[in-house]
């Protein structure tokens, strides 16, 4: 991480700076929505317990958290790499 942000800092023009923030971007909206799933766990503590709003939010978390967070990271590399031709 240190050698990245020195390099984002001293070494990396315009255009690899840009391929950094949507890199950047991507991965801390995959971070924000795991928080984001997870976080209702620890302050409603119903979720836990099997029943029916438990398998409710399990599916619906896994669903936007897991599926769509985690096609992010691809997906911000893939803009990275062909809007600024990295």
């Amino acid at each position: 991480m240190l050698a990245q942000a020195h390099r984002y800092r001293r070494v990396s023009g315009p255009v690899q700076r840009q391929q950094t923030k949507w890199v950047v971007f991507g991965f801390g909206v995959l971070v924000v929505l795991l928080v984001g799933f997870l976080l209702p766990f620890a302050v409603v503590p119903s979720l836990i317990q099997p029943g029916r709003p438990s398998l409710a939010w399990d599916l619906a978390g896994r669903t936007i958290a897991a599926s769509f967070g985690f096609l992010l990271m691809p997906l911000s590399i893939g803009i990275a790499i062909l809007r600024h031709r990295l």
